[in-house]
């Protein structure tokens, strides 16, 4: 099964004190976006745009959980570095999203 994900950008407008911890302050916008597909696979295979960033994160998260390194991933969109849109940490996310629900494990992002 393919399944598809999207993750809007996000515009960081400042820190803020929220319950006496530091808290970041920001908007999502809806363009320019993130959408990758993925599916299960033999290996870590991560194509598209950004690819080597993706990659990057998806071996730390895969490391840390100490997981198996497989899963096959298209990048279709991403936000272009420097943009100052949290391009990466939202790829990052995108990414850790993705093989959770390929590892079969519990969400960990909120609803």
């Amino acid at each position: 099964m393919i399944l598809e994900l999207a993750a809007p950008a996000s515009l960081p407008l400042g820190l803020v004190q929220y319950h006496d911890q530091p808290a970041l302050l920001a908007l999502t916008v809806q363009h320019p976006p993130i959408q990758l597909a993925i599916q299960s696979g033999p290996r870590l295979h991560i194509t598209g745009p950004r690819a080597h960033v993706a990659h990057a994160f998806a071996t730390r998260y895969l490391t840390h959980h100490n997981l198996p390194q497989k899963g096959e991933i298209e990048i279709e969109l991403t936000i272009p570095a420097f943009m100052g849109l949290s391009g990466d940490v939202m790829l990052g996310l995108t990414i850790a999203q993705s093989l959770e629900w390929v590892h079969n494990l519990p969400d960990s992002l909120p609803a």
